[in-house]
Parts: C-alpha cells; structure tokens; sequence
C-alpha cells in the first residue's frame, strides 16, 4: 500500500546507515536537497533500497578521494532523484546491461553480486519511475536519474 513519504528523510537515513561504507571508501558523498519535506507517493523500503544501492554502487566504483553526488528534487510532474558520480563510467553500448542480474562492471573491485540496479529498477517498476543512465557532470563518471511522476 502507498503512503506518503518524505524522500529526503529516507535519504537522510539511508545516507547514516551507509556512513561505514563510505568513510571505507574514502570517496566524498554530497547531497543536496529542496529544504522542505518532499513527499512521494510509495513504498518507503522500496523507495529506501533504490537509494541504498544508487549510492553503493557510485561509492563501490569511484576511486578514493572521488566523488559521488546525491541531489533529490521536485519538479512539476516528476521527482528526481540524480546520482551522480567521477568514476569509469560505463560507455553507453553497454547501459542496458547493467540492469540483468548477477551483471558487474570490472570496475566494481569484485565485491556485491550484481544485484544492485536490478533492485533499483524493480523499485522504480513499482513507483511508475524512468530511470536514465548518462553521462555524469564531473567529466568522466555515470549519472543515475531517477523520475518518479507527482501522481505516481
């Protein structure tokens, strides 16, 4: 069942739990948000996976001392959650790949069990969400653009 929740909260917890992970990573996780609570229409512990593995998977591939930028917005008709991160990327002929299970990128230092954006897409499947992946603003890297429609 939906429920109203406040994506930048489960952000903010998200984001606590994952401290170890990323301090042990040496990279640098930034977030930035609209002040106010933004409210979604879903599945809180969906909506908390989606950014759980967004998040470990930019800090799994980032070298230390890079970068991973976390930015959740609202728009008119959507709300976007936009990872972005100044690893290897992943050149574009091979995106779509990355959404089969048990896939990982040579980059990955070996850990997880490529389940992580296969996670990511079943919880935008069931909030009605287009997840893009581009280029990242940082150069070289990946952006993850997760929209979620206002009425979704």
């Amino acid at each position: 069942q939906r429920q109203s929740v406040d994506l930048v909260g489960v952000a903010i917890d998200v984001i606590e739990e994952l401290t170890p992970v990323i301090s042990e990573c040496g990279a640098e996780l930034g977030f930035s948000h609209d002040d106010r609570p933004l409210l979604v229409q879903g599945h809180e512990a969906a909506l908390a996976a989606l950014l759980r593995n967004l998040i470990e998977n930019a800090m799994r591939h980032v070298p230390a001392g890079g970068q991973v930028q976390l930015a959740i917005a609202q728009g008119a008709a959507t709300t976007t959650i936009d990872v972005a991160d100044d690893g290897p990327g992943i050149p574009p002929e091979r995106r779509a790949a990355v959404f089969a299970r048990f896939h990982r990128e040579s980059s990955s230092r070996g850990e997880g069990y490529g389940l992580g954006l296969s996670i990511v897409q079943r919880a935008a499947e069931l909030h009605g969400a287009s997840i893009e992946l581009l280029d990242s603003p940082f150069g070289r890297g990946l952006r993850v653009k997760v929209s979620i429609p206002r009425n979704g």
